[in-house]
């Protein structure tokens, strides 16, 4: 049957050579009102696309065919929509320039010329929507024959784009463009036996596919689009930009390598056009949109910034990934902002400064929220901090008093690195919020093996505490500050207290630490004034460094014998504690110990301490007594200034040195020993003695003095070594009191 075709169409082709004039050229075809035989295969050309994605004809088609006596003609494809194959006859009279071989091109357009092999036509720069498929003129294809059965190949390639859009808008336009502003349309020369395009003259970097009056796009299910273009390499990729009937729009940049082929359509993955990944919403006091700061550093190219209708819009060429430091540092008319969710860090001093920001939500993938993040937006209230934040840089919420901080998981909260205290929103006077529900009695998740640093630190909101048996540390400044905290329980299982833990927790009354702990950091009950009672285990070697300075109303406190070393401040400001016992193994007791503990009034240290430091029992003005045992070789400056109510001390005849001012102010001092081992004595070390009349100096070589050591004091006598009298009356600074200087038998 074919070859029966075949032969019949040969026939025609005789039929017309024989009734050419003898003056026509020879091998010209004369089609006068035959009909053209076409077809399209599937591995060569699409003219549209059914739902099954096939090549098909449609009723109507129109097509330029070209032959030398009659030039450019109008033929029409007389099958059906949906035939792969049929006839086109002609339709009109027009006439152009000729060609020896039979040349068509579809779709028709009465412009088309041919001048020898090639095809001078247009390609038009703006193309017509059809649902899933090319809408009319969308695809150009040239046929080329000796005969009359022509075969149609494509010139295009083609993209697919998918768009979903969670307000379901409609797109009125859709542009694509090279990134290299590569030529995409205008006048052309097609070699109508290769297929090849050559583009000539003014021709345009951008094709738009037009939408009519909308095509309706959908929250969950893609919507198809389909734009031809001439095979190429896009080697920096393409811009894809979609208007919306709304005016609103949005670009899309694929950066890299980007190529089309003759006969294969290019998906493009699907985009969503809400700004989940390349947009930042927000609203400003002043309906004027925001100047950012940067333009950099969001992990995208900026595109543009509108304001309209209520509403701004940051526009980026792709997934926007981080808040550059500074990006909207001092906006004070922003006053609200959507970070996409792509978003996994903001950036130092990103909002600070933004006063008029109310509430902020951390988008769910950021990880770090940098220094001074927000620090100035005074007027925040409430911030959502989702799980996946890990770390958060010191100053971050630097002046945000009063938040109200959201989280949704408390055991990941324990595990924030805060970088300080106010890092934390916390830290001002916040309340905490649990999955909306406010945090008063906080239970920590078992299975929770660490309060991490500065995790509820000025949570003044907390009443109550409950640790778990799978808790091993509490970290530094971990309940810092929470002011209404009135009952915690720590558990066996910790064998830490970090510093400042419970610094200024002035609710508590009583805190039982268990045998498990065997470090207490520094200050970290201090500042708890209503703390009565604590019981120091026996694990602890070490009272570090203001561990319970200003415990106030601290009355009942016992040093196990396992400590060595009292640090500076430990118990400084106790007011009521009224006398201690050191235990033996204690070596060293720090820098003001026990300074202001105004209510004790006796202590005895052991005798493996060697030396009392700077201010350790300085202001203990109730201080009567004191016993320092024949260890101690140095007394350091201040060690006991202010205590007024001292009326007696023995220095013991290992001392070597007493610092400056070690006894400013005992008022109540009337006489005192210096031992024979003392060699040096520090300035103002008995100033303003108002009591202290006699002094016995024992050292036969006068102790070194740089300057008076008994100002505004009433010394009526120092007595010295019989044989050391002239020396003393002719040394340093003692010679100032030569007149009293008298020679004593000891």
């Amino acid at each position: 049957m074919v070859a029966m075709k075949r032969l019949l169409l040969l026939a025609v082709t005789a039929t017309m050579f024989a009734a050419c004039s003898k003056d026509n050229v020879e091998n010209t075809i004369n089609l006068y009102d035959e009909v053209l035989r076409v077809s399209v295969g599937e591995e060569e050309t699409r003219i549209q696309l059914n739902e099954n994605c096939h090549s098909i004809w449609n009723e109507g088609d129109l097509v330029s065919v070209f032959n030398k006596t009659t030039g450019n003609e109008c033929y029409k494809f007389d099958g059906k929509t949906g035939d792969r194959e049929g006839t086109l006859s002609k339709c009109d009279d027009n006439a152009g320039a000729g060609t020896d071989k039979v040349l068509a091109i579809y779709p028709y357009q009465s412009e088309y010329a041919v001048s020898g092999n090639f095809i001078i036509a247009t390609i038009p720069d703006t193309q017509t929507y059809m649902a899933d498929s090319f809408g009319d003129g969308g695809n150009i294809m040239v046929a080329s024959s000796e005969d009359t059965s022509l075969r149609f190949k494509h010139i295009f390639g083609w993209i697919k784009l998918n768009l979903t859009d969670d307000l379901e808008r409609m797109v009125s336009t859709i542009t694509f463009s090279g990134n290299n502003s590569e030529k995409l349309a205008g006048s052309v020369l097609i070699d109508a036996d290769t297929q090849k395009v050559y583009l000539s003259g003014d021709n345009k970097s951008a094709l738009t596919l037009d939408c009519g009056d909308g095509v309706q796009l959908s929250a969950d299910v893609p919507t198809s689009f389909y734009i031809a273009i001439l095979p190429q390499t896009f080697t920096n990729g393409v811009t894809v930009e979609v208007t919306m009937t709304d005016g609103t729009s949005f670009k899309k940049y694929h950066k890299s390598s980007f190529s089309i082929t003759r006969n294969h359509i290019q998906p493009v993955k699907t985009n969503n056009s809400q700004p989940a990944s390349s947009m930042i919403l927000y609203t400003t006091s002043d309906s004027n949109s925001i100047i950012m700061n940067t333009f950099d550093g969001f992990g995208a190219e900026f595109i543009s910034n509108t304001y309209a209708d209520g509403m701004g819009i940051i526009q980026f060429d792709g997934d926007i990934t981080n808040i550059p430091d500074e990006a909207f540092y001092l906006r004070t008319n922003l006053t609200g902002i959507t970070i996409p969710e792509s978003v996994t860090a903001i950036g130092s001093s990103a909002f600070a400064g933004c006063t008029g920001l109310t509430t902020i939500s951390i988008p769910n993938e950021v990880t770090i929220i940098k220094k001074y993040a927000f620090s100035g937006c005074t007027n925040l209230v409430d911030i959502y901090i989702p799980e996946s934040v890990t770390t958060i840089i010191n100053y971050a919420f630097n002046g945000c008093s009063n938040l109200n901080v959201h989280i949704t998981d408390l055991a990941k909260w324990c595990a924030v690195q805060f970088d300080g205290n106010e890092s934390n929103p916390l830290y001002s006077n916040g309340k905490l919020y649990l999955n909306g529900q406010p945090v008063t009695d906080l239970a920590i998740p078992l299975g929770v093996t660490a309060i991490g640093n500065y995790a509820f630190c000025g949570c003044r909101d907390l009443t109550d505490v409950s640790i778990p048996n799978s808790v091993t540390s509490i970290g530094d400044y971990s309940f810092n500050g929470c002011s209404d905290l009135t009952d915690i329980t720590i558990p066996n299982s910790v064998t830490s207290i970090g510093d400042y833990a419970f610094y200024e927790c002035s609710g508590l009354t009583d805190v039982s630490i268990p045998d498990s702990v065997t470090f207490i950091g520094d200050a970290a009950f201090c500042a708890c004034y209503n703390l009565t009672n604590i019981d120091i285990p026996d694990s602890i070697t070490t009272i570090e460094s203001a561990t319970f300075c200003a415990c106030t109303n601290l009355k009942d406190v016992t040093i196990p014998d396992s400590v060595t070393t009292i640090g500076d401040s430990a118990f400084s400001y106790c007011n009521c504690l009224t006398s201690i016992t050191i235990p033996e193994n204690v070596s060293a007791i720090g820098n003001s110990a026990f300074q202001g503990c105004y209510n004790l009034t006796s202590i005895i240290l052991p005798e493996s301490l060697t030396t009392i430091e700077i201010g350790a029992f300085s202001s203990c003005i109730s201080l009567t007594s004191i016993t320092l045992p024949e260890s101690l070789t140095t007394i350091e400056s201040s060690a006991f200034v202010g205590c007024d109510s001292l009326t007696s001390i023995t220095i013991p005849e290992s001392v070597t040195t007493i610092g400056e001012r070690a006894f400013w102010g005992c008022g109540n001092l009337t006489t005192i020993t210096i031992p024979a081992s003392v060699t040096a004595i520090g300035n103002d070390s008995f100033r303003e003695c108002s009591n202290l009349t006699n002094i016995y100096c024992k050292p036969t070589t006068p102790p070194t003095l740089s300057s008076d050591i008994f100002p505004n004091s009433p010394v009526e006598s120092i007595y010295v070594p019989q044989v050391s009298v002239e020396a003393y009356q002719s040394a340093n600074v003692w010679s100032g009191y030569a007149s009293k200087i008298v020679g004593y038998d000891f």
